[in-house]
């Protein structure tokens, strides 16, 4: 790791999503579906994957295609939002270097002890949605289930659009907005997820290759994945009749707020109130 990473650019300004992950993240890594892999996102089965490490790896091989042809000098990759490092380490390799900003701490802590062999990695604690640097260095972006924590999607895009060269890609795998509800339970449900998952830019697809464009950014595709996700395992059906059974009582347990938007997740990406997505951007030149 380079001196770099051993400073934090600043304190992130978004206390309630920096909180949210240094108190759950341990419990994420403990007990989530991709605790032996050190992955904190959701599993995509997509074609050809037949076992949960293929699951989670395809996400990252997904990312992989973007990468461009390789050229004299390292190429720069940028992971918005990087937990414990485990996408910038499954795309770590000789001629690359790396660089990752996370709004926790404590993610940062972990994300640099697995990045320790990769020289010149750089974690940094910061908002993604401000630009750590101003230089147009990076060759390949992305943000896996990070985006919907931002506060603000426009000044999101701009650090994107700041750090990539002309020509790199931006890859965004988050959940977006589907169909409006059709009833205030429904309604309930998307309250829920946001209340409980720290949601601040839950936005449609369409807003966001519109918001893109406004950056220099063209929408390159958009796949929906929501098909090839887990749902209603007997896991989260055992969570589904815990959070019935005790939601009246408020919990203040920092996995209480996971748990409770977490069924409200599967839920809503059921009925087509949400619906997961991965869009490729690319910026256009001067």
């Amino acid at each position: 790791m380079s001196g770099a990473a051993s400073k934090d650019a600043s304190r992130s300004p978004a206390p309630r999503v920096r909180d949210y992950y240094d108190r759950n993240t341990a419990s994420f890594l403990r007990w989530g579906q991709g605790a032996k892999q050190r992955v904190i996102h959701r599993a995509v089965w997509g074609p050809g994957v037949h076992t949960r490490a293929q699951a989670f790896a395809w996400v990252h091989a997904r990312i992989a295609r973007e990468l461009p042809t390789p050229r004299e000098g390292a190429l720069r990759l940028l992971d918005l939002g990087c937990g414990v490092g485990a996408s910038l380490l499954a795309l770590a390799a000789p001629g690359r270097t790396l660089e990752g900003i996370t709004a926790s701490p404590r993610q940062a802590e972990s994300a640099r002890v697995e990045l320790r062999a990769q020289a010149g990695a750089e974690v940094h604690v910061g908002d993604f949605c401000k630009a750590a640097r101003s230089a147009s260095d990076v060759d390949l972006a992305w943000a896996i289930e990070s985006f919907v924590h931002g506060r603000d999607p426009d000044a999101f895009f701009d650090h994107v659009a700041t750090r990539l060269r002309p020509g790199a890609r931006f890859v965004l795998v988050d959940d977006c907005l589907g169909r409006a509800p059709r009833s205030r339970a429904e309604a309930l449900l998307l309250q829920r997820f946001r209340r409980g998952w720290r949601v601040s830019s839950l936005l449609r697809p369409e807003a966001l290759v519109h918001l893109a464009a406004r950056h220099g950014l063209r929408a390159c595709s958009d796949e929906r994945w929501t098909p090839w996700l887990e749902l209603g395992r007997p896991r989260d059906r055992a969570i589904r009749l815990l959070v019935r059974g005790l939601g009246g009582l408020k919990l203040r347990h920092p996995r209480w707020g996971n748990l409770e938007g977490g069924d409200a997740l599967q839920s809503c990406l059921r009925r087509g109130l949400l619906e997961y997505r991965c869009l490729v951007f690319e910026k256009e030149p001067a």
